[in-house]
């Protein structure tokens, strides 16, 4: 296997800096960037972290290092610039080897050198409703960090926690049990998740109007209430609720293991998961395991009495169980209640456990929004302070709220967009964007309904990748499907371009490959190519996917220009047009892969 360009560089540059600063660095603290368009070079090394190690100012170390650097193989010229140290490369000597790197080898992205065993948790959906927006978010990057840290060389383990009880689950089956009349998805023609999820809108829809009735009954006006006086009343109102002591009911039947209950329990879940297998096959989700609260919402509390019984937590005058946690700053926490049952973060410390049991990992990631951050550092403290080191190695990936533009997209069950709804809209602007360019193929119907779909991925995917995970997001799905925007379809139809002119030359990767590509848009494009690996490695280690789609973007409007303003198959020479071939084989294979790693198809045409 060739070594990539740059890390070739990082292993040059440390034994320069050794020989010439009598100082040791490891090549991985070596980084490059791209110096300012106004300096003259192709990377550009920082040396004001040597400035403390060598004992001399950064300007001056860059100075040093200068002569030094272009004599190595590859670089024409090396210059000192204020504490920078600029490499111009020489065309002919990197790029030919960096582009058959990219083209020959099967990972040419993989960028580590210390493997780990990474279990992520994503998705985790309940099952009395459709996966909505919010789960596409969960989903999408949960996926494409998965895939971005395999690429890298990690063990990747994807896993799912199913919220499968408690109360809410309840409440659809038992507005089913009351009003569905034997209701199945096979006899309505519908998705299993969609008649559940109708089925507890219909609950609230029941519970509302008790609500209204009491309101009246009590001459009450909600916007009169104080905040402490509409939770009274709330609290109030439940307790007398035909519906909701019914629901409370079921749940405590169910706790019991009433048969009845919990073959309806079963049996309504069941047409939730196999709702849920086709949205996630349409969406290319996929887990290695699936993990179900019901086997392990137990699991925390026997972990807790032990820790009771080794005066790690305390039991309180009221009979519950709390664990205090100065060293992390935070309050104490609740961890049993009085009546010896669990709270919610009792379950996630079980849940922990089993998996560190089963995969003995070196690092789990839990993807889960924004509003979590405050469980997720209480639910570490915990884990640690009970006596697991490991907990250290637990990360909390948060994500941002995503809406949709008032009036766009409704959702069948009047609560959330869901995710099937959201995927049939986009397909179908994806579909009309199609068929109203100029650029359009002559598909047939199959043909224009597979990549009308593939579209609607991409469409969907970037637009929720593009930014960073933790802002909040408006989605606009006509806007998402822009061929000329920074989206999906617009990196895809960079895409079908690249294979097209392929196809047509019958390209073939050659041994021989030289460059003597100079202009400037060519070389630009060269030396983006040469990021890759970097980009890749970087949204790795950040868990920020934005980086690699921000790099496929560049990358995409620089071939688009490269192409705009060089003929390719009508070159002047043979030589000239080979080379810029490989040039569009390189771009399109590193777009395709890294497509890839964000869950995005890659249509051959479009």
């Amino acid at each position: 296997m060739d070594i990539p360009l740059k890390q070739q560089l990082r292993e040059a540059l440390a034994q320069v800096i050794q020989n010439t600063l009598a100082v040791e660095i490891s090549v991985s603290a070596i980084k490059f960037d791209r110096p300012p368009e106004t300096v003259e070079g192709d990377l550009a090394f920082a040396c004001f972290p040597l400035a403390k190690l060598a004992r001399k100012a950064p300007q001056q170390i860059a100075a040093e290092l200068a002569p030094q650097c272009g004599t190595l193989p590859g670089i024409a010229a090396a210059a000192a610039a204020g504490g920078y140290l600029n490499l111009t490369l020489q065309t002919s000597h990197w790029f030919a080897a960096a582009v058959r790197h990219l083209l020959t080898e099967e990972q040419p992205e993989r960028a580590t050198t210390a493997p780990q065993r990474i279990v992520i948790e994503y998705s985790s959906p309940n099952t009395n409703k459709p996966q909505h927006l919010g789960h596409v978010r969960n989903n999408v990057l949960g996926e494409s960090l998965a895939a971005l840290l395999a690429a890298c060389g990690h063990e990747v383990k994807r896993v799912n926690l199913i919220n499968d009880r408690g109360i809410h689950i309840c409440r659809s089956m038992l507005a089913w049990q009351k009003l569905g009349d034997g209701e199945t998805p096979a006899g309505s023609d519908e998705k299993g998740d969609h008649l559940v999820g109708r089925y507890y809108v219909a609950f609230s829809r029941e519970l509302e109007r008790e609500r209204q009735a009491y309101l009246e009954a009590k001459n009450l006006v909600p916007a009169e209430l104080s905040e402490e006086e509409t939770a009274t009343v709330e609290k109030e109102f439940l307790a007398q609720s035909t519906w909701q002591q019914a629901a409370v009911q079921m749940l405590q039947r169910w706790e019991q293991g009433d048969s009845d209950v919990r073959e309806l329990w079963q049996t309504m879940n069941d047409w939730v998961y196999a709702g849920f297998e086709e949205t996630y096959a349409r969406y290319g989700i996929e887990f290695d395991r699936l993990y179900y609260e019901s086997d392990t919402y137990l699991l925390g509390r026997s972990v807790i009495e032990q820790a009771l019984a080794d005066g790690l937590v305390e039991r309180r005058q009221d009979g519950s169980v709390w664990i205090s946690l100065p060293e992390a700053e935070l309050e104490d926490k609740l961890l049993l209640r009085s009546n010896g049952t669990s709270v919610y973060i009792t379950q996630d410390v079980g849940t922990a456990l089993q998996r560190y049991d089963d995969y003995s990992f070196d690092r789990q990631l839990y993807i889960v929004g924004n509003e979590q951050r405050y469980h997720f550092r209480v639910l570490f403290a915990i884990l640690k302070q009970l006596g697991h080191t490991w907990a250290d190695n637990l990360e909390h990936v948060a994500y941002g709220m995503v809406n949709l533009p008032q009036g766009k997209l409704k959702s069948r069950e009047g609560t959330a967009v869901d995710a099937d709804d959201l995927l049939n809209t986009v397909k179908a602007a994806a579909r009309r964007v199609m068929t109203e360019s100029e650029r359009r193929q002559d598909f047939s119907e199959q043909e224009m309904d597979e990549v009308s779909e593939q579209l609607a991925l991409g469409a969907i995917k970037y637009y929720l990748l593009r930014v960073s995970a933790v802002q909040d997001l408006l989605y606009d799905p006509e806007q998402s499907v822009d061929l000329n925007g920074t989206t999906g379809p617009y990196l895809q139809y960079a895409h079908a371009r690249m294979a097209s002119l392929l196809r047509k030359s019958a390209y073939t990767c050659s041994e021989t490959l030289e460059f003597t590509l100079e202009s400037d848009v060519e070389r630009e494009l060269l030396l983006k190519l040469l990021e890759y690996s970097d980009s890749v490695r970087q949204a790795a280690e950040s868990r920020n996917p934005s980086r690699l789609a921000q790099y496929l973007y560049e990358l995409s409007r620089g071939f688009n220009r490269f192409w705009h303003d060089h003929p390719i198959l009508q070159a002047e020479s043979a030589t000239v047009r080979d080379q810029r071939l490989a040039l569009t084989a390189a771009c399109r294979r590193v777009l395709q892969r890294g497509l890839g790693l964000l869950g995005i198809p890659t249509p051959e045409r479009i």
